[in-house]
């Protein structure tokens, strides 16, 4: 299992700034709180999804096969953020995160980091359900 921590650079593009392989049988940082304070977003606008900083939701996500969607989502996939952290647990299936400098394939287990940074996601052959955490930032 691995973690994908993501990031902002000051150029302004996101990337996969660590991966961390995941300790199944230990304890393994992936991401400290105090790293809120170092976002730098992106210059474009954020998709509003009505989270104050502070606020957290929690749901769980289906992507059909193929898509980069989610079910009952009117959006077409493209490249967005959102003032949010979110972090993600693939529960079944298999995406892809897309960030502007490259992506990664998470399996079941895998974990992504995404805070406040330009990114996309496409399913597998078979879907994907996403477990999410998203806490509202500044």
């Amino acid at each position: 299992m691995h973690a994908y921590i993501t990031s902002t650079g000051t150029h302004g593009r996101s990337s996969i700034h660590r991966v961390v392989d995941i300790d199944p049988t230990g304890v393994t940082g992936l991401w400290p709180h105090d790293a809120v304070n170092a976002l730098v977003p992106p210059t474009d606008p954020p998709i509003d999804i009505g989270l104050r900083p502070g606020d957290a939701r929690c749901t769980t996500v289906f992507f059909p096969p193929g898509s980069g969607v989610p079910v009952g989502s009117p959006r077409q996939p493209s490249m967005h953020w959102t003032k949010t952290i979110d972090f993600v647990v693939v529960l079944a299936g298999q995406i892809r995160l897309i960030v502007d400098t490259g992506d990664a394939t998470m399996d079941v287990g895998d974990i992504a980091i995404v805070a406040s940074v330009t990114h996309d996601w496409r399913a597998g052959s078979q879907g994907c359900l996403l477990f999410v955490l998203g806490i509202g930032s500044a």
